[in-house]
């Protein structure tokens, strides 16, 4: 027994004794391991990777997409904050896996902004950007995003030599471009487009040529674009419609800064498969109205800055025929009231308008106009009316122009409608407020009555001529009128609301 406990603890002995060598060698072979790393391994080991480039590559792929995406888009008009001109490069020098993820990621390179406008720095300094760095970029964003095809903002509005160096550059990328922005006055323009160029791939062009006022049309006809389906156009200077452009493939059109004549009649009749349409008019020049038909046009959009001297404003409306109407926005603070001329579009048009957004002045002072214009709308669902009311010479009282949202000598009109929001601005001193009753009345007519479809949502409220003066009532989901005084705290933030219902 003595012996087999002897040999016991001989053979612990033992076994302690090669654990603890084994310890020691360990120890020796992790100094060993340590005296031979690099300082980058060193680093690695004090310092393990960041969670981010733990992240699939899939993913942080992604991630840099929508960074580029972002910054990309903050691009509107003047700048005013710096814009990140360059931010799939700064993405890719960060580090070497986000330079391999950026470099194999194409759609990072697709996006490009050049222009000339200074940015505004963290010490408040203008710093004027440079045009051959960004010439540059582009050329390094051609060939990163591969077959991919390119969108090009182009925000030029001087001539200097870095742009005349930068010309060609230019040109040959555009081939390469779906959507092609375009910002500068006339004399560049034609520098650029010079000589014919294709540009197979393009679909949406976004022009802003700006010169002295001329009576001669801007040419496009040194461009090939088989493939444009989308065109905006802002002509400052310029008096006509430009030159050069199949007009019969735009689905897409809007037009700034334009004079509505003959001319630009003529080209929209030319527009048989457009489905929006946004004019911005600043001058409206016919005696009599134009034949414009539009069998596909679904969104309307006109803005009319003409202050209507002469009164021919009434005479826009009525010169479309725009049988698959679904909306209708119309802008026209300062024109005479526009409700019958509107009116008898949608009759000439026999079209199924859903939503109608109107900001005219005295829209609703004529309550037999803005009844006849509620009948022509069977279809309307979503009713929008911002406007000042009391000066029209055909203005009895507002109660009694709200009054035809309910007249029913031939059923009610617009008997669908679901949603009305009314902003209105008494325009006199000696105009009176609605009356609590009638607008009750009104409301709970709409809310309650057998209706195709009942009133779910309404805002009617008015501003007194002193700015203070205010009154509201509201009806939310189909439930019960709400009114709320000038003294009511949260009567402010419903005015806000109604009143942004509309801002152009």
């Amino acid at each position: 027994m003595s012996d087999l406990l002897a040999e016991g603890a001989l053979h612990q002995d033992d076994h302690g004794h090669k654990h603890q060598m084994n310890s020691e060698f360990d120890m020796d072979s992790e100094r060993e391991e340590a005296n031979t790393r690099s300082p980058m391994e060193e680093y690695r080991v004090a310092y393990p990777v960041a969670a981010i480039n733990q992240l699939p590559v899939e993913i942080l792929s992604a991630i840099m997409v929508i960074v580029v995406d972002e910054s990309f888009g903050a691009y509107h008009g003047p700048m005013i904050i710096p814009v990140r001109v360059f931010t799939p490069l700064v993405l890719s020098q960060v580090c070497r896996l986000w330079r391999q993820c950026a470099h194999a990621t194409p759609q990072l390179w697709c996006s490009v902004l050049i222009h000339d406008l200074p940015d505004l720095r963290k010490k408040g300094e203008l710093v004027c950007p440079n045009l051959r760095v960004q010439t540059a970029f582009l050329e390094t964003c051609v060939a990163r995003a591969r077959a991919l095809p390119l969108e090009l903002i182009l925000g030029i509005h001087k001539f200097s030599d870095d742009v005349d160096a930068s010309l060609d550059v230019w040109r040959s990328s555009m081939g390469r471009c779906r959507s092609l922005d375009i910002t500068c006055p006339e004399t560049i323009w034609d520098e650029l487009f010079s000589s014919p160029i294709e540009l197979p791939l393009l679909e949406k062009l976004e022009l802003s040529i700006f010169q002295d006022i001329t009576q001669t049309p801007l040419s496009l006809n040194s461009l090939a674009m088989p493939k444009l389906k989308h065109l905006e156009i802002a002509l400052e200077g310029i008096s006509d419609t430009p030159d050069g452009i199949d007009w019969s493939r735009l689905s897409t059109l809007s037009i700034h800064s334009a004079t509505f004549n003959r001319r630009l009649g003529s080209v929209l009749d030319q527009c048989p498969a457009l489905r929006q349409l946004e004019l911005e008019l600043e001058v409206i020049d016919i005696d009599q109205m134009c034949n414009i038909t539009l069998p596909f046009l679904e969104d309307f959009y006109c803005y009319i800055h003409d202050y209507d001297r002469n009164g021919v404003a009434k005479l826009v409306f009525p010169s479309f025929v725009l049988p698959r109407l679904q909306k209708l926005t119309v802008y026209a603070p300062d024109t005479y009231p526009l409700t019958k001329s509107l009116a008898l579009m949608l009759r000439r048009s026999d079209c199924m308008l859903e939503t109608l957004d109107i900001h005219n002045r005295c829209a609703i002072d004529n309550g037999d106009h803005f009844y006849e214009l509620l009948m022509s709308c069977p279809a309307l669902s979503s009713l929008t009316v911002t406007s000042a009311y009391g000066t029209d010479d055909t203005f009895a009282s507002i109660d009694e122009s709200l009054f035809c949202l309910i007249r029913s000598v031939d059923g009610y009109p617009a008997p669908k409608l679901d949603c009305l929001l009314l902003g209105l601005e008494v325009d006199e001193t000696y105009v009176c407020f609605p009356s609590d009753s009638a607008v009750s009345e009104i409301l709970n007519a709409r809310r309650l009555h057998d209706l195709t479809t009942p009133l779910r949502d309404a805002d009617v409220v008015i501003h007194g001529v002193d700015g203070v003066s205010r009154m509201g009532w509201f009806v939310r989901d189909g439930g019960e009128i709400l009114r709320k005084g000038a003294d009511d705290d949260t009567l402010q933030e419903d005015i806000d609301r109604v009143w942004r219902g509309l801002a152009p």
